[in-house]
């Protein structure tokens, strides 16, 4: 089960890919939800630049961000007439499919699924 979890916790393969069949395993992964609380935590401090430059790989349109060569669509806040940023949970969403249940439910979600794997250990242990 343990090496199963490996594949939902969204670093080898991105939560948008991963098979219909296997999102079960994402909701008993322990290192999916702490995994996906971690990034939570870091990207809900970052905003990335979006440059209306000529010579930049960004292009901002209206108050959305596109970046050349991929299909992906990030909302702008704060636009300006150089550019505009983009915030860091949004790119998480967009990019990665991290569904923002907020970073403390998923950490309640892994101390549920680590108390409940404790619990059956106890229990095969004792019987």
């Amino acid at each position: 089960l343990i090496v199963l979890c490996t594949f939902s916790i969204g670093s080898l393969i991105s939560e948008n890919n991963v098979p219909n069949y296997w999102e079960w395993l994402e909701e008993l992964s322990f290192a999916a939800h702490s995994s996906r609380s971690m990034a939570q935590s870091v990207f809900s401090h970052v905003a990335y630049a979006c440059y209306n430059w000529t010579g930049a790989d960004t292009t901002m349109t209206g108050s959305t961000c596109t970046i050349k060569g991929q299909p992906y669509v990030f909302p702008c806040s704060q636009p300006q007439a150089y550019g505009c940023d983009v915030e860091g949970l949004d790119v998480l969403h967009i990019y990665h499919g991290v569904v923002d249940r907020g970073m403390w439910v998923s950490f309640l979600y892994l101390m549920l699924v680590l108390l409940l794997y404790r619990g059956s250990v106890l229990i095969l242990y004792f019987y």
